[in-house]
């Protein structure tokens, strides 16, 4: 029996939204923000609809046609990779650490936790998160509940991997922590197949 997939098209995203009159209590939605992770804080009422053309709705379903993105194949190996990666990730840690090693992670976003989440790295695989966003200092990550500290902990604690939650970041965060490769650190790029660098 074919599983039934729900396929969410551009067509039901006929309008944009987009913030308005962030001047408002705009410290207030950073605050709430960061502590959720959003990238952009605004309220509900401060959103406005800007119509999308016909025009544009044609070239991205036909862009999503072209992709698969309209067939159950695609779904279904996107699950299929997926699969693939907790059954490598997770035996890569747990190997890891039975060799006496210790391991963070680096970025607390919503992509992170959906990772550890699925995957089940908890506080006996990873000992801590990092993330430069003040507001996320402090706290814990969703599910695993993982403590979250400033990003300058990995040069303190020395940790010998650290996992980077935001692999599409990979230039960026290993230019950042050069310091921490320079004295032997190592970073495990999780997607599309763990590897580390």
């Amino acid at each position: 029996m074919q599983p039934e997939i729900l396929v969410v098209a551009c067509l039901a995203r006929t309008r944009r939204l987009t913030p308005q009159s962030r001047d408002i209590g705009h410290q207030k939605r950073e605050a709430i923000a960061g502590r959720f992770g959003l990238a952009e804080p605004f309220k509900a009422e401060d959103v406005v609809y800007e119509p999308v053309s016909q025009q544009v709705i044609r070239t991205l379903l036909a862009e999503e046609n072209r992709l698969g993105l309209n067939r159950a194949e695609y779904y279904l190996g996107f699950s299929a990779r997926v699969e693939q990666l907790k059954r490598s990730l997770l035996p890569l840690l747990g190997d890891l650490k039975a060799q006496g090693k210790r391991i963070a992670a680096y970025g607390a976003a919503a992509k992170g936790a959906t990772l550890i989440n699925f995957v089940g790295i908890g506080p006996e695989l990873v000992d801590f998160v990092v993330d430069r966003n003040i507001h996320k200092q402090g706290m814990f990550m969703p599910g695993q509940k993982i403590p979250i500290y400033p990003s300058e902990r990995i040069l303190k604690e020395k940790p010998d991997y650290v996992v980077l939650l935001p692999w599409n970041l990979e230039s960026e965060i290993l230019k950042q922590e050069s310091a921490f490769r320079e004295a032997g650190g190592q970073f495990i790029i999780p997607v599309p197949v763990p590897r580390i660098v």
